[in-house]
């Protein structure tokens, strides 16, 4: 039997494994190997991941994969039971630190469920708030994505002044579809 230690982070910047490794070595002293994902979100289907299609290809019956959470494993309740039913269907149990169920029982599964269900809910409202949020700010006139480059404002500039497509783009040195993309946007 091999306990793996699968952890996940979303982004890479200021987010870190570390906590994750740090809490399931302090708790499980079998802890053997160290399976991560990073900078992926918990909405990709955890087989698409690199890390996680790793672990899933190593483990096999009898072993046991421990998350400090379910929702390291997924953020979409639907991937989340689909790789519950597939790791059981192996034998390999999944254990999480924060939930502490078992979910080769019928009301670990139960409970595992419920508690995905909710991580999914979550995220759902993180999008919401989001979406909410831009909409507000673009109404405000604030401008979104990213800045404008001094050659994107001279090909601005030189377009409106009726030089062609061809003449901005030896000029600014922006590509063909860059200039198109900031023709269409002043149209």
């Amino acid at each position: 039997m091999t306990t793996f230690i699968y952890a996940r982070v979303s982004t890479k910047d200021g987010q870190t494994i570390e906590n994750q490794k740090h809490t399931i070595t302090t708790a499980r002293k079998d802890a053997f190997m160290l399976i991560c994902d990073e900078g992926i979100s918990g909405k990709v289907h955890p087989l698409k991941r690199e890390g996680f299609n790793r672990l899933f290809r190593l483990a096999k019956r009898g072993d046991v994969i421990v998350v400090t959470a379910y929702d390291r494993v997924s953020r979409n309740t639907r991937h989340f039971l689909e790789m519950l039913d597939m790791l059981k269907s192996k034998g390999v149990a999944l254990v999480s630190l924060r939930e502490n169920i078992d979910t080769t029982t019928s009301q670990g599964y139960l409970m595992a469920t419920q508690f995905m269900a909710f991580a999914q809910y979550e995220r759902d409202l993180i999008g919401e708030r989001t979406r909410s949020a831009l909409i507000r700010l673009k109404s405000e006139g604030v401008s979104l994505g990213r800045p404008v480059t001094k050659a994107g404002q001279d090909a601005v500039e030189l377009l409106k002044s009726g030089v062609s497509v061809q003449e901005v783009m030896r000029i600014t040195g922006m590509s063909k579809a860059g200039v198109y993309k900031v023709r269409k946007s002043i149209c």
